[in-house]
């Protein structure tokens, strides 16, 4: 309990002032209450209150003890005036409530930390369910389709929104190496990321041996400071790294790699999201490769069903030609020597003698014309020999250099080409080689720049050898396609529909096949 004087000066203070504040009470009076308030502003927030009411009741205010100690006190005063109604004098009572100043804090940092703990959680919560629904999309987009390509597009899509990486990619595992078969990002990393694309990673290298081996993902906070990682030439920018496996069964298939220029950047969070990802994109292409093989397949076997076909044609058709062929060539041979003796018979100048060389010049014709028919199918008798197809292909350049020179098509043809052996009939090989030659050159005259593009490759195991023939042509109609190789079908004005028939047999006497690839702008192979 405590007194003042209307300047604000103590007179008057209870005993037990010592054991709050630790001054004796004699050390207080006379001093001015202003002395012992931390914040001057509370002071002037008190006399205000006191000045306009009159009084005050548990105004809180700091106050300085004589360690130098503060306490939190609370204040009930009032003014106390004379009998003209003049303020002498201030009476009031000093109350601690430092305690419970202090448990008004605890609560309220209790009620921030849990207000944080609530945001945080909160968070998480929100972050969870956004994974889940991004998990979710991914398995409905997965399986809304079996295309492959489709596929790899948007497995790449949601990592891309789970995980905030520079530049991903999928690799895919073939053999001894990996590439890269999809990617997103590389913004401004263009001419590195056409040099990745080209690279194939060695399944050796230990990160890559390591995830094959156990199917484990791999973090890599800092490829600087990891001595497994391998340094390519144009991924120098990558200084933090994930890479998941995709692992169908006990086979590993390939890799999910999210990169970023910035070491640390990963955090646990990112993993467990692409590892949850790579399981469903791994399923998901499992079943679109499994598609991919059945579609090749059926192509294959339709194929080898429309060669079934095409040989059943061709061998009814040879039957009957040799048939026609034989009854045909004695009566034309004899009408050709008529025509000769009949040629001394007739009056120099004589209209008839027109008309006589134009039936000779068709009989001629239809005479050659079984002599092809003949030709065609008496090619598997003839006797085979190796023949050398580099040397070979020189011959036939040399062939038909005349046409390539009158029709301006440029020869093109590797200097490194290796020379492969054929077992072969050689003239009848020279007869397909020069038909599919001519063709090419026909189809791009008048073009006038114009390339005609041989190439020679062999199979995996080495057994069987290619030779393509492309040129830059126009395209071949999609209603002859399928017919080109049909006997007597032409597209030329005075074609007799047998050159690729007889070709086709050809090859297919030597176990051979012919394709044909013809698309728009590029030409025909």
């Amino acid at each position: 309990i405590y007194e003042t004087d209307n300047q604000g000066q103590l007179t008057s203070i209870s005993p037990s002032v010592q054991r709050r504040s630790g001054y004796m009470p004699e050390e207080l009076l006379g001093r001015s209450v202003t002395d012992f308030f931390v914040y001057p502003e509370q002071y002037a927030a008190l006399d205000a209150q006191m000045l306009e009411n009159g009084s005050v009741n548990d105004f809180e205010a700091l106050l300085r003890r004589k360690d130098g100690s503060t306490t939190w006190t609370s204040i009930t005063s009032h003014i106390i005036f004379d009998a003209n109604g003049q303020g002498i004098a201030t009476e009031g009572v000093l109350r601690d409530i430092t305690e419970r100043k202090q448990a008004e804090e605890r609560i309220k940092q209790m009620n921030a930390e849990l207000e944080r703990r609530v945001l945080e959680r909160t968070s998480q919560l929100q972050e969870s369910n956004a994974f889940l629904t991004t998990l979710i999309e991914t398995s409905i987009a997965l399986n809304e389709s079996l295309d492959l390509n489709a596929i790899l597009d948007r497995i790449l899509l949601q990592a891309h929104k789970l995980v905030p990486a520079r530049a991903l990619n999928i690799m895919f595992v073939e053999g001894e190496y990996a590439r890269i078969v999809r990617r997103i990002g590389y913004h401004g990393l263009e001419k590195i990321e056409q040099s990745l694309l080209d690279f194939r990673f060695p399944m050796s290298w230990p990160t890559f041996h390591q995830m094959s081996m156990t199917r484990k993902s791999l973090y890599v906070a800092d490829t600087t400071k990891e001595t497994r990682w391998q340094d390519v030439k144009g991924a120098e920018w990558v200084r933090s790294c994930i890479s998941i496996p995709l692992v169908i069964g006990d086979e590993t298939i390939g890799f999910l790699h999210a990169s970023h220029s910035e070491p640390y950047f990963f955090e646990e969070k990112h993993i467990i999201r692409l590892e949850s990802l790579a399981h469903h994109a791994s399923v998901a292409i499992q079943n679109a490769r499994l598609l991919d093989e059945l579609k090749k397949g059926l192509e294959k076997e339709q194929a080898m069903r429309s060669q079934l076909v095409q040989a059943d044609k061709l061998a009814a058709l040879g039957k009957m030609v040799s048939v026609i062929a034989h009854e045909i060539n004695n009566p034309i041979q004899t009408v050709k020597n008529t025509f000769y003796l009949l040629e001394d018979q007739i009056i120099p100048g004589s209209p008839a003698v027109d008309y006589l060389k134009m039936a000779s010049t068709e009989a001629n014709r239809i005479s050659d014309l079984v002599s092809q028919l003949r030709g065609t199918y008496a090619a598997g008798s003839q006797a085979r020999e190796h023949v050398n197809l580099l040397a070979f292909l020189n011959e036939i350049h040399g062939l038909v250099s005349p046409q390539l020179k009158i029709n301006q098509v440029e020869w093109c043809q590797k200097d490194d080409i290796q020379p492969y052996v054929a077992w072969a009939v050689r003239n009848n090989l020279k007869q397909v080689f020069l038909n599919l030659c001519l063709n090419a050159i026909e189809a791009m005259e008048g073009d006038k720049q114009g390339k005609l593009t041989v190439n020679l490759h062999t199979s995996l195991d080495g057994r069987r050898v290619g030779i393509d023939f492309h040129n830059t042509g126009p395209p071949i109609p999609d209603e002859a396609l399928p017919l080109i190789f049909d006997p007597f079908f032409t597209t030329k004005k005075n074609g007799t529909g047998l050159g690729l028939s007889n070709s086709y047999e050809i090859i297919r006497q030597h176990q051979g096949e012919i394709l044909v690839e013809s698309t728009p702008g590029k030409g025909v192979t």
